[in-house]
């Protein structure tokens, strides 16, 4: 479940673990008992792997400046090959 920051005005933020179709309610002071309102924070990205979080930093860069690719294609070599290396793609390989 996700964790979601909530503020009381008299005892500050507060965090609660609540199920997502709870995001958008009102969340009771744990001290007071006053209704509080749900801040807007920024995500826990970095528990996300290594990969995942190299993914979201290239395309935030792109988002703003696409990456320009400058070298030129190369021409595929030769022809295409054929499956299981003997001319009968129909075949598995027996």
């Amino acid at each position: 479940m996700p964790i979601y920051e909530y503020e009381c005005e008299s005892h500050g933020s507060f965090e609660l673990e609540l199920p997502m179709r709870a995001a958008s309610s009102d969340a009771v002071c744990g001290e007071c008992g006053a209704r509080s309102r749900r801040l807007l924070s920024v995500p826990n990205v970095a528990q996300l792997s290594s990969g995942n979080r190299k993914a979201h930093a290239i395309n935030e860069r792109s988002r703003f400046e696409p990456r320009v690719v400058t070298r030129e294609a190369r021409p595929l070599s030769g022809e295409p090959k054929l499956h299981a290396g003997h001319g009968r793609p129909w075949s598995i390989g027996h």
